[in-house]
């Protein structure tokens, strides 16, 4: 593709082959910081080129070497598959799950979740079928990703059942065979670049506010039945703060050693990252 230039950097490879189509879409102007995304999408635009991420894996399996990953490659990751989750059906308001272990393809859910108003509900990786079936029931989460077999298979048997809670699931791996109600996460990614609703994501992520639910967060359960606690954009940028305090800046390296389904790790890490990533 041609050569983007944004910010006086050259940008010259497209993991998902539409970078030029989202840089397009993207403020020239930093946006006005009302939510978790809001933040993050500035902050990414700051540090354009800037490796924001390391882990071991690639394209949703793991591997032994680290992959750096940059901002501007996780940022068009995280559009479009706010594209295609718009593209799904997926209303501002609405919860959608996820259920797996930590990777990069969880935060990019997340983001893409919040960026278009949609509540995130996560699901510890440990939890068992039916505990898992009764907080998606509990949530209305109608759309799950997961991340492995174990939690592939558990899912798949509740989207089996009758009167099942979810229409879709999209497991972050390839799976071994399609079946009805499955989308993989390269598919969706390819639906979100090919529906054209990356405008309407970047006017969702404008037209939130620090009132508007971000997560719904369940307690595991240790001393009795899970109690899900609702979490503002508010809530989340109430711990800004943080960041100053410790004085962390993009030079900064941080571990993420929490699962992200932790409310710790959701409200320290996770909104760090957004607006100082490292």
């Amino acid at each position: 593709m041609p050569q983007l230039g944004r910010n006086g950097l050259q940008i010259t490879a497209d993991r998902f082959g539409g970078l030029a189509a989202v840089a397009r879409v993207l403020p020239q102007q930093p946006l006005e910081e009302k939510s978790i995304p809001a933040i993050e999408i500035n902050t990414y635009m700051r540090l354009w080129d800037r490796v924001s991420f390391i882990s071991r894996e690639r394209n949703g399996f793991s591997t032994q070497e680290f992959v750096p990953l940059r901002s501007w490659e996780f940022l068009e990751q995280q559009l479009y598959v706010a594209a295609g989750l718009l593209d799904l059906g997926v209303d501002k308001g609405e919860s959608v799950a996820v259920f797996s272990p930590n990777s990069i393809r969880y935060a990019a859910a997340v983001y893409a979740i919040l960026s278009i108003g949609a509540v995130f509900v996560p699901l510890y990786p440990t939890v068992t079928e039916e505990e898992a079936e009764e907080l998606l029931r509990h949530s209305g989460s109608r759309v799950v990703f997961v991340g492995d077999v174990s939690q592939y298979q558990k899912v798949v048997s509740i989207l089996d059942k009758i009167k099942s809670p979810i229409r879709w699931v999209i497991p972050t791996y390839r799976p071994d065979a399609p079946r009805g109600g499955v989308v993989a996460y390269e598919e969706l990614v390819r639906r979100g670049k090919g529906s054209g609703r990356i405008p309407d994501v970047m006017s969702a992520v404008k037209g939130l506010s620090p009132g508007d639910i971000a997560a719904l967060i369940y307690t595991p359960g240790t001393t009795g039945a899970s109690k899900g606690a609702l979490l503002s954009h508010g809530n989340f940028i109430a711990q800004r703060p943080v960041i100053d305090l410790f004085k962390l800046n993009e030079r900064d390296v941080r571990l993420a050693n929490l699962p992200f389904s932790h409310i710790f790790e959701r409200a320290d890490d996770r909104q760090q990252r957004a607006g100082s990533p490292g």
